[in-house]
């Protein structure tokens, strides 16, 4: 009887490095970019859910203190900020009452930046800032003392998504939302709140990307605006991937 020998060969050592060498080199040029947008997904579901919040605030606020346009006038705009805030968080949990800090920032978190790399201011000095407690730094503003409409709006709520963690750029954690009627300069809708740049400016996400897209960072539930602005419109494209899939 005849016995046929098995061969058993491997891998040498050289071709498991060359192997795993090259999956290393793979992983470090995907892996970055698998981390944005996943970061940046997350940014996202947290804004909805922080928009989720504060609407929800602001209808509340009108069933307990009626329509936001028949609010009365305080005559003083920090005084008229101060009450929006006192109703509109009224039912919320707060792990800060910042109040107003006489600077241009959210509750001593000073570094904030435009996406040019700018420091920039992000709320008004007439503001009154808080923090969620879900850790996101907000500041409400832009309530006139007689409490009629600044460019449409009664106020402003400017957010840092996630706190005092970076990146503290304009359109990439910090975002703003406007209570204000539909029609933008008559008083016969019941204000609601909307995210910016859902009724005036949309174009300029595309142009001066900043907390201008919140509308579409909420809706198209990406932030290709950073990425390929000119490729986007209103109208479509909606993504970068969108926009280069066509011919």
């Amino acid at each position: 009887m005849k016995y046929h020998k098995i061969s058993k060969k491997g891998f040498t050592l050289a071709e498991v490095l060359i192997t795993l060498g090259v999956v290393g080199v793979v992983a470090a040029l995907t892996l970055p970019s698998v981390i944005a947008k996943y970061q940046e997904r997350q940014m996202i579901i947290k804004l909805k859910q922080t928009f989720s919040i504060f609407s929800q605030a602001v209808e509340l606020a009108q069933v307990k203190y009626g329509d936001i346009n028949n609010w009365e006038a305080t005559g003083d705009e920090q005084k008229q900020v101060d009450l929006y805030f006192e109703r509109i968080t009224s039912g919320l949990s707060l792990l800060e009452d910042c109040g107003n800090l006489s600077c241009y920032y959210f509750c001593k978190q000073a570094k904030y930046t435009n996406l040019s790399g700018q420091k920039t201011s992000v709320t008004p000095v007439t503001h009154h800032a808080g923090i969620l407690n879900n850790g996101v730094l907000f500041s409400l503003s832009w309530a006139n003392s007689s409490n009629s409409k600044w460019w449409g709006k009664y106020a402003q709520i400017d957010l840092d998504i996630n706190g005092k963690k970076g990146p503290n750029v304009l359109g990439k954690d910090v975002f703003s939302f406007e209570v204000r009627e539909e029609d933008n300069w008559t008083t016969t809708y019941k204000p609601h709140l909307y995210p910016a740049g859902q009724l005036q400016y949309k174009t300029e996400c595309f142009k001066n990307p900043g907390t201008i897209c919140t509308y579409w960072a909420m809706t198209y539930e990406n932030m290709d605006y950073l990425r390929c602005p000119e490729k986007l419109s209103l109208d479509g494209p909606y993504s970068c991937a969108e926009a280069n899939k066509k011919p």
